[in-house]
């Protein structure tokens, strides 16, 4: 069986592969899923002395809950075991690492295909797992 980590935001890119997988599993591909979500630390401009930290970070499992729940209503009619992970910090460092971690066979994410200078200027997210991730990974365009 295929272990596939499938990190979502709940964008509309992250949720076309998140569609892929689940048809390759109508197809009769032999896998799991990883459903990792990463979200970035809580800030300190996020909070002050009229908002505790405690506010920011109800906001951010809020978001973290909605990606996955639009992750899994995909998956699950394709009777896709699933499991979820959730991280803080930079999301390409924690996808690879979480990829390794978690002992997956291959990354599957979407790409937003950003353009040459955009993406030479910013970087990405897809560009930076690319290189930190030790098994393959495979953009949904």
């Amino acid at each position: 069986m295929l272990k596939l980590l499938v990190p979502t935001d709940g964008s509309e890119n992250a949720l076309r592969a998140v569609r892929h997988v689940a048809d390759l599993a109508r197809r009769g591909v032999a896998l799991e899923v990883v459903l990792l979500n990463v979200q970035r630390p809580v800030m300190s401009g996020e909070v002050g002395a009229v908002a505790p930290i405690e506010i920011a970070e109800d906001k951010r499992a809020l978001a973290a809950g909605s990606a996955v729940a639009k992750a899994r209503a995909l998956l699950e009619p394709a009777n896709v075991p699933l499991t979820v992970h959730e991280a803080i910090g930079n999301a390409a460092e924690e996808i690879a690492a979480a990829a390794e971690a978690l002992r997956c066979d291959g990354i599957v994410m979407g790409h937003r295909g950003m353009g040459m200078l955009k993406s030479l200027v910013m970087g990405s997210v897809s560009e930076h797992v690319l290189r930190l991730a030790n098994v393959p990974v495979t953009f949904v365009k």
